[in-house]
């Protein structure tokens, strides 16, 4: 078994942010970039197709997706995957991502399996043509992500956010979470500065005062929350569930759906433990993570660990998502959220229509 090491959660603070960008126009770059990487794929043959899985000698490999935090992160560092894998002759390779685009990018290009979202980024995926597929989610958790502020700014309310500059990661949770928040305060994306910055880039942006507000998610936000530097302008509560969702390639679904049962179920097992252990899980992932035991209890606290099937509500509010991404342009085309969820009860592993939400 192979292991990248973690890049750090948090970078050198030596850092002066510069970029900011149109709204509008990187809306619809957004969907663009991603139609594109598809269409390059296709032409230069980076995408994988049937037959084309990573094996090793007498051993199949099953490449993970996974971020800075959640199920899978624990799972890696606990090993349990890899003994599961290891009699259906399968070893395990993780590669970390900051975010949701650059994994679905990877798993495009059939860098990675297997992998872990938030909401907006496997919507934007499927309307650039990405093939991939839902395969599990976890619950909601809208405690684990929101807007902050520095601790001594004079923006109290979210209307405040008026003319201010806010960074968030382009086509994700915090994405999603920016335009709620406006809407809420009867306003609009066009009435802030948004900078589009990577969490670790957009921490020390913040840090130094180039950004008036940050919408990041866990750990990051807890992180900074417990350094005293910030407070809360608003969770995600009343506004987003922030719903995590396991999507596998689809080819290899398809073909390795008894591989895919395994990785489920391993999650599943991880959340239960998970649930009843929060502190030995928090000082499992301390020297992983490079945060300290506290803070991490409280980001364990922040989320609902539960895995189970994608259900119809869940595709309901994706779909509401992709609705309104389309109406302001940040999906290139209207998507049918179902399509694209896995049904393993089917005889022939293929993709079926969930029932329409009651």
């Amino acid at each position: 078994m192979r292991r990248e090491t973690p890049s750090p959660l948090f970078p050198s603070r030596n850092w002066k942010p510069s970029f900011s960008v149109n709204i509008n126009t990187s809306l619809r770059f957004c969907g663009v970039l991603l139609a594109t990487t598809v269409a390059l794929g296709a032409l230069f043959g980076c995408s994988r197709r049937a037959g084309q899985f990573a094996s090793s000698g007498d051993q199949h490999v099953v490449n993970i997706g996974y971020q800075a935090f959640g199920t899978f992160r624990i799972l890696k560092s606990s090993g349990k995957l890899e003994e599961a894998l290891r009699p259906l002759g399968y070893t395990v390779v993780w590669r970390q991502f900051q975010a949701g685009p650059p994994l679905i990018e990877a798993l495009n290009a059939g860098k990675i399996d297997i992998g872990h979202v938030g909401e907006p980024p496997p919507l934007i995926a499927q309307a650039s043509g990405v093939p991939f597929v839902y395969v599990g989610m976890e619950g909601p958790s809208p405690q684990a992500l929101a807007i902050l502020v520095p601790k001594t700014s004079s923006i109290r309310t979210l209307a405040g956010l008026k003319g201010k500059s806010v960074a968030i990661v382009k086509g994700t949770t915090s994405h999603c979470l920016l335009i709620s928040a406006l809407k809420e305060a009867g306003l609009t994306t066009d009435d802030v500065h948004i900078k589009y910055l990577e969490p670790p880039d957009a921490r020390a942006a913040f840090e130094q005062g180039s950004i008036d507000a940050w919408v990041i998610w866990d750990p990051y936000y807890t992180s900074v929350l417990r350094d005293g530097r910030a407070r809360v302008l608003q969770d995600g509560t009343g506004l987003m569930a922030d719903r995590e969702f396991y999507i596998g390639q689809t080819d290899f679904v398809r073909e390795h759906p008894e591989v895919v049962k395994v990785v489920l179920r391993q999650l599943r097992d991880a959340d239960t433990y998970i649930a009843s252990h929060k502190l030995a899980v928090a000082k499992l992932m301390s020297p992983d993570l490079g945060i300290d035991v506290p803070t991490l209890e409280v980001v364990i606290s922040h989320r609902t660990f539960g895995e189970g099937p994608v259900t119809s509500s869940a595709v309901a509010r994706q779909q509401e998502l992709a609705d309104m991404f389309h109406r302001i342009a940040l999906l290139p085309k209207s998507i049918t959220v179902k399509d694209a969820v896995y049904d393993f009860s089917t005889p022939s592993h293929s993709i079926s229509p969930l029932p329409a939400k009651q």
